[in-house]
Parts: structure tokens; sequence; C-alpha cells
């Protein structure tokens, strides 16, 4: 393997630096209130400060006293204050979000992951920025 295909190896699934802050900034917008969003939004809720929520559908106005937004609602509020979007979504919703964030300029691993990659990820303090409990 040579170098450039080593580097971009190493770039698949690797969450920008930025991603690190978060403890300290502490805003994010979950994207998905369905059965995954409604059992992990609550945890975040304890960790980060959530401005709103993301849904496709859209079905409700609030839910967790958050005001939910469609993502053509949300994507100048988005890239204005440069929030980190955690999609909590089943994998192959989340390939279709994917495609639509990524249409709308936001880049996976920088701007957005799924909610597996971000519990996961391990910062500076050796553990995951949220731990969801069962």
């Amino acid at each position: 393997m040579n170098h450039d295909d080593r580097v971009a190896v190493e770039k698949i699934f690797k969450l920008s630096g930025d991603w690190g802050n978060l403890p300290d900034q502490g805003r994010l917008v979950p994207f998905g209130v369905g059965r995954i969003g409604r059992r992990v939004i609550p945890t975040l809720m304890k960790e980060f400060d959530i401005p709103f929520l993301i849904d496709n559908g859209k079905h409700e106005e609030k839910i967790y006293d958050l005001e939910v937004l469609g993502i053509d609602e949300a994507v100048n509020r988005l890239k204005a204050e440069g929030l980190k979007i955690v999609v909590t979504t089943v994998r192959y919703s989340y390939e279709d979000i994917s495609r639509k964030l990524t249409e709308l300029g936001f880049e996976e691993y920088r701007d957005y992951c799924i909610f597996e990659r971000f519990a996961g990820m391990e910062s500076e303090m050796e553990k995951p920025l949220c731990a969801v409990k069962d």
C-alpha cells in the first residue's frame, strides 16, 4: 500500500479534530427522532446543549421541549452556528440522510456522523464523548 492509500484508509471513519472540542463547546444537533433518537436524545441532553432537533418526517413540533425542524429549515442555522450533527437513526436511513447532507454542503465526519461513531469516539480524555447506558 502506498502513502496515498494509507492516508485514505486512515481518513475512513475518522472524525475531524474539532469534534474533540464538543465537551467544551457542548453544542450539537441530533438528526432523527424515531425509536433510536428518542432513546439517545435524553442522554445527549444531559451532556450537551441541543438547540433543536432535525427530523425528515417532522410529525411533531416539539419533542423533549425542543423544536423539531426539517433539514431544509435547519440548514442555514446549522452552517451559521457551526453546529455538529449526530444522526440518530438506523444505518439504512443514515445513508439517505448522508446523501442529503452532502448535497447541502456538509461533509461526513467533519460536520456530521452517525451516533454509533460519535458515541464510540475516543477523545483526549480517553473516553467516548457520550455513553448511553442500557
